[in-house]
């Protein structure tokens, strides 16, 4: 049985998702610039991915 066996869908996936992210910020250090730069990224491109795909509907 694999890691991708674990059911990963809706809340869970997201949880699962912060957990890790969580752990790796924490065991590595460095991860946290990284974080810190690309989170605000992601979250800008996922409201503009959101906003397009309800504005075509």
């Amino acid at each position: 049985m694999g890691i991708e066996k674990i059911p990963t869908k809706g809340v869970l996936g997201g949880l699962v998702a912060v957990g890790i992210m969580v752990i790796i910020v924490v065991a590595v250090p460095a991860a946290r610039w990284f974080l810190l730069i690309t989170l605000p990224a992601g979250i800008l491109v996922g409201v503009v991915l959101y906003l397009l795909h309800r504005q075509k509907q």
